[in-house]
């Protein structure tokens, strides 16, 4: 038995590297950002401006929402193998323009193109492993993906500070690299192959991650069938049948409040502006140092929340980590504020306190809730179609916050964004008192009912399936 669960920690870590990959994106922008807009910019010419800085930033969004759709669409209708490789491609272009820019253009277009890579991370690599892993380690094995993404971060936090630019450029290519190169050696998924009607090929790779003398290995291969019926009988969800009942409706109001609530508060703009941000606080730390602090309490963060996620109430960890959130964002906005007219030197821990507080408040509740509950709220038929409307949902909204927040910022001062992603949290704490429904340990008819007003809903109860699983896995 050990050697089945370390095949099948094997094959997810591989496919980890895909996260780790992405990471490294999201990674690069906090330390590059600043060095693009001294005086001696590493792409050559002027200093780039806060406003060419803030495009650098948020571009990757677009092609992160175009990319959402295009990578579902290749994952539904081609080998899980094809998709694997198809979703790290774009980074190779991308990394080589970071690599030789020479305007901001070139970082654009960079940066636009990776974009489409983070889409596919989140799209194929739950998929990939709900259909490589055991029923009893697939949850563990689903969270390793946000670990890994979180490593990523951190990774390239140190590598930007510590590291010419473009050697930072050659280090993100040699991952992507590396990555091909090793997904080369993974099987395609049992489930895939059954779909395909190669039944003996799908048998062989079960062995393989199981082991020839696993006793479950039917059982699991009956579930596969079965569910590859169900699929079957069951026609694809459109988008009008997300608002064809009161309880769908419903869902998809909290799905979209939840994603909005998980972007609004501010997370993103402190992955992406962290070191500009410690700078213009002038905390205690060197902005390199806080950042790459914060990097750690946030990988720290997640790795917790993979344990008190199944253990505590979704809802109440939703509610406890806004008012968290809430908190440590209108104290550092207070700090701001004051910094303006006074001495705050005594006081320079507040930022770097607040701010890593924030980060593992967001990664113990909000973070990791989003689509774990997006799984559960909706009917088995819709919450393939939800999934996608939430997450282009979400590109937009990480769009437009991290975009315009050098803008509001502008106008409001840096105290006045903190004090509005404070406030977003507090809405986001009353959203989720009022509307969100706890559903752990619930079945998914208590859940459609309850959303529906107690009215009879045409659905099957929750049951630990395998399709069940794999929609929590988008975790």
């Amino acid at each position: 038995m050990e050697t089945d669960r370390t095949l099948d920690h094997a094959t997810t870590e591989a496919v980890g590297l895909l996260s780790f990959a992405t990471g490294t994106v999201v990674g690069w922008s906090s330390p590059t950002l600043p060095s693009l807009q001294s005086e001696y910019s590493p792409i050559g010419g002027p200093p780039i401006t806060k406003e060419s800085a803030s495009w650098i930033g948020s571009s990757m969004c677009f092609g992160a929402f175009i990319g959402v759709p295009i990578y579902n669409y290749i994952c539904n209708k081609y080998s899980r193998k094809l998709s694997g490789y198809l979703s790290a491609v774009p980074l190779v272009p991308s990394w080589f323009l970071v690599t030789f820019a020479n305007s901001e253009v070139m970082l654009y277009i960079a940066r636009f193109i990776a974009g489409l890579t983070l889409a596919a991370g989140g799209v194929f690599h739950p998929l990939y492993v709900a259909e490589i892993s055991e029923d009893s380690v697939r949850g563990r094995l689903s969270a390793s993906m946000m670990l890994m993404y979180n490593i990523g971060i951190v990774f390239f936090y140190l590598v930007g500070w510590y590291l010419p630019y473009t050697t930072t450029g050659y280090i993100g290519l040699t991952i992507v690299i590396i990555y091909l190169l090793v997904f080369s050696y993974v099987p395609e998924t049992p489930y895939y192959l059954m779909s395909q009607g190669k039944i003996l090929e799908a048998m062989k790779t079960l062995k393989w991650l199981r082991g020839n003398n696993n006793p479950t290995i039917e059982g699991e291969f009956e579930s596969l069938s079965k569910r590859l019926k169900d699929v079957k009988a069951n026609k694809s969800a459109s988008l009008k049948d997300l608002f064809a009942t009161r309880g769908s409706r419903k869902a998809l109001m909290i799905g979209i409040g939840i994603i909005a609530n998980s972007q609004l508060c501010g997370y993103f703009v402190v992955l992406v502006y962290s070191v500009s941000i410690f700078q213009e606080a002038e905390s205690t730390m060197t902005p390199s140092s806080a950042t790459i602090l914060v990097g750690l309490l946030q990988l720290v963060g997640s790795s917790v929340s993979t344990f008190t996620v199944d253990h505590a109430g979704r809802r109440t960890l939703l509610i406890l980590s806004n008012a968290f959130s809430a908190i440590c964002l209108g104290v550092i906005g207070t700090y701001s504020y004051l910094k303006q007219s006074r001495d705050m030197s005594e006081w320079g821990w507040i930022p770097v306190v607040c701010l890593s507080m924030f980060i593992v408040s967001n990664a113990l509740g909000v973070s990791p809730l989003r689509f774990l509950i997006i799984s559960e709220i909706f009917s088995i038929r819709t919450r393939g179609m939800a999934n996608t409307v939430c997450i282009c949902v979400m590109w937009v909204v990480i769009f437009l916050v991290t975009k315009f927040f050098v803008n509001i910022s502008n106008l409001i001062g840096l105290h006045g964004c903190y004090w509005l992603f404070s406030l977003c949290c507090v809405l986001g704490w009353l959203f989720c008192y009022f509307f969100v429904p706890e559903t752990k340990n619930r079945n998914l008819e208590s859940i459609l009912k309850e959303l529906n007003g107690d009215s009879i809903v045409a659905d099957l109860p929750r049951r630990k399936s395998f399709e069940d699983k794999q929609d929590q896995a988008l975790i």
